[in-house]
């Protein structure tokens, strides 16, 4: 369960009960669409959401190395799951 939250900014971010201290990193970021991912914990499941909430791309984990060009510029959530747990990290197409 997600909620969308405005920050004192003014940007959208996405807010969970998830409670994870697994360590996640997504770089580079800001980035023009590819990205590598560095975890502590094997993930199943990739699953990308706008900021609307949406999922826009889904996949199965196979590698480190994700290619989202294809998507608009803009603030997206990357999601990672396996079976116990879920871990969710905000990136920046650019």
């Amino acid at each position: 369960n997600y909620l969308l939250h405005l920050t004192e900014q003014g940007y959208l971010d996405l807010v969970t009960n998830d409670k994870s201290t697994k360590h996640v990193t997504i770089y580079p970021n800001p980035s023009t669409g590819f990205f590598e991912i560095k975890n502590d914990e094997k993930f199943d499941d990739i699953l990308v959401l706008n900021i609307y909430g949406q999922c826009v791309f889904e996949s199965k984990l196979t590698n480190s190395k994700i290619n989202l060009n294809k998507l608009a510029k803009g603030v997206y959530f990357v999601v990672l799951k396996n079976e116990n747990e879920q871990v969710r990290e905000k990136i920046v197409l650019e």
